[in-house]
């Protein structure tokens, strides 16, 4: 039987959580990011923190190397330098054309953002300080993209073919009209 080894009230909304070490990356709602060391599972304890501005939430986090990339609704994706977890500071922003960053997932160089507007951006993340768009796709109904964590998609039946890509049991659904764009 499962039992509860501990746990830890964060101070906002849990929404996304990504383990990485021994540290736990929290995208707590409208109190940020959360960082966690989880090093002794009975004691978690807060040892960093970064609060959206604009009273903004954040619904998912993503680790990759040392930063931790946040969806964070109305005001895009924040890219956040984690090589010091006490000390969390902004690398960058990405504001897509959409309104509310709400899912997001990184494979290699690229950032994938999915929005609750309906909006799909694939964005190259080679250089941080430099993040722009490889490919945009605006869609007509929100559902017809979406991430999810069992390597399904779901599209509505008025969609064309679709396109799945999928890393480590996790996909991204789009429907096949795409336009690529010059990086500036």
């Amino acid at each position: 039987m499962a039992s509860i080894i501990s746990n830890y009230d964060t101070p906002g909304n849990s929404y996304g959580i990504t383990i990485v070490g021994n540290y736990a990356y929290i995208a707590d709602g409208d109190k940020g990011l959360q960082i966690l060391d989880i090093s002794n599972p009975k004691l978690p304890k807060l040892i960093g923190n970064y609060l959206i501005p604009n009273k903004s939430s954040a619904y998912e986090v993503v680790v990759a190397g040392n930063y931790a990339y946040i969806a964070a609704d109305t005001e895009g994706v924040f890219v956040i330098n984690i090589s010091n977890p006490a000390q969390p500071t902004l690398a960058n922003t990405y504001r897509s054309r959409g309104i509310a960053a709400k899912d997001i997932y990184v494979v290699g160089n690229t950032l994938y953002v999915a929005e609750s507007t309906g909006y799909f951006a694939i964005v190259d993340i080679i250089d941080i300080e430099r993040i722009g768009n490889i490919v945009d796709e605006t869609m007509k109904d929100s559902a017809s993209i979406f991430f999810n964590k069992r390597c399904t998609a779901i599209a509505p039946s008025r969609c064309p073919k679709q396109l799945f890509k999928c890393h480590k049991g996790r996909c991204v659904g789009l429907s096949v009209r795409l336009s690529i764009q010059e990086n500036k």
